[in-house]
C-alpha cells in the first residue's frame, strides 16, 4: 500500500494464465482426437494414448473434464449379459414356504408407512397368511409362524431373504459362542427349534448366492 497504492493489494498473478491451465489448443486437439482417431476409448484408455501417441501427458481427471464439456459421453463397459433360470415351483403343497416383509403405505399416504409380512405357499401361490406391524420384525414372523402352525402344520421349509432376523449377520462371537463352535441363534431360530423344524435360509431377493446356513 505504501509503496504501490490500492494497487499493491491486488493478487500479482491477476490477469494473468495460471500456469497449469490446459491451453485451449491442448483442449481442441484432445476433443478432436477422442472424436476421430480414439473414437470408443474409454477415459482411462484415452489417457494413456494421447500420452504414449501424441506426446499429450494430461492426467485423467483433467481428459474427463474436457470429454464432458464437449459433450462426449463416458464410455461404458459392456458386459455379457447374464441370462437367470426360473427356478420351478414345488410341486405339493407346503413342501416351502416363502415369507417375507414389505414395507408400503398400505393404508395411504396420510397414513404413513407400515410393514405387512406375508406367508405364501410357493407350491400354489395362495396367500397363507399376513400380519401388518410398525416395521419387519421378529415379532411379525413368530406371528406368522404360529398361525401357520395352528392352521396348516410344519412345512417342509421355508424360503427367506438373509435378514438379520433369521441369521447373525455380525462376525462378534463371544467366548461361550466359540467354546460352543456356534453362534447364539436370534430370536426367531429358538422358535423353530422348539417345533423340531430346521429352516434352511437361501437368499431370496439380496443377489447373493443360496446359503446352507440355518437359524
Amino acid at each position: 500500500m505504501k509503496e504501490q497504492g490500492v494497487e499493491g493489494v491486488l493478487h500479482g498473478n491477476q490477469g494473468k494464465t495460471p500456469w497449469n491451465k490446459t491451453v485451449s489448443e491442448k483442449i481442441k486437439q484432445v476433443v478432436e482426437l477422442a472424436r476421430g482417431r480414439y473414437q470408443g476409448l474409454n477415459d482411462t484408455h484415452l489417457t494413456e494414448k494421447l500420452k504414449e501417441k501424441e506426446k499429450v501427458a494430461l492426467s485423467r481427471p483433467t481428459v474427463r473434464t474436457i470429454l464432458r464439456r464437449a459433450g462426449i459421453a463416458a464410455v461404458r463397459k459392456r458386459g455379457v449379459k447374464r441370462h437367470y433360470k426360473r427356478r420351478e415351483r414345488k410341486a405339493q403343497e407346503g413342501a416351502l414356504l416363502l415369507w417375507d416383509g414389505s414395507p408400503h403405505h398400505w393404508f395411504g399416504n396420510e397414513q404413513g408407512e407400515c410393514n405387512l409380512t406375508a406367508v405364501i405357499d410357493d407350491a400354489t401361490g395362495a396367500l397363507l397368511y399376513g400380519v401388518f406391524t410398525v416395521e419387519e420384525d421378529a415379532q411379525s414372523y413368530l406371528i406368522c409362524l404360529r398361525q401357520i402352525l395352528l392352521e396348516k402344520g410344519i412345512p417342509l421349509a421355508l424360503y427367506m431373504d438373509c435378514h438379520g432376523i433369521f441369521r447373525r449377520n455380525d462376525d462378534n462371537w463371544s467366548l461361550q459362542e466359540q467354546l460352543a463352535g456356534e453362534q447364539t441363534p436370534t430370536q426367531v431360530g429358538p422358535g423353530a427349534t422348539a417345533i423340531g423344524h430346521r429352516i434352511h435360509l437361501c437368499a431370496l431377493s439380496s443377489g447373493q448366492r443360496p446359503r446352507g446356513a440355518v437359524v
